[in-house]
């Protein structure tokens, strides 16, 4: 099979990788984390690393939940994200959020600083 990548380790182990990379702490932003794992399951996908089933199955557990306990997906053929509204997914453009690299909270898009413990928040255009 593939041995022991990146993307099928635990969440914690996939956490430990990011905490060597980076030596100071690294708060993400779920969606944006979703998106570079995504991104990471296509470049498998193309490689012939990862077949077509296992695939689809990697992409659906990247679900993330918004404030509003909204469940979002990426789809699978295309990477655009789809939010579940009653018993249908409609394509739409998730809530993005700041988040704070001291605390960890997540503030709305148009604070300069964290609403939670007053550190400042860089955007990442």
């Amino acid at each position: 099979m593939l041995g022991n990548p990146r993307w099928r380790k635990g969440r914690a182990d996939y956490r430990a990788d990011e905490r060597r990379r980076y030596p100071f702490p690294v708060a993400v932003e779920p969606f944006a984390d979703a998106e570079l794992r995504y991104l990471e399951l296509v470049a498998a996908r193309k490689s012939g690393r990862l077949d077509h089933r296992a695939f689809r199955s990697a992409v659906r557990a990247l679900s993330v939940k918004d404030g509003e306990g909204r469940e979002w997906i990426l789809g699978p053929e295309d990477g655009q994200w789809h939010r579940r509204e009653h018993d249908r997914w409609i394509t739409a453009n998730p809530p993005r959020r700041l988040v704070c690299p001291q605390c960890g909270y997540h503030n709305l898009t148009r604070h300069s600083f964290c609403v939670e413990c007053g550190a400042g928040l860089t955007r990442q255009d």
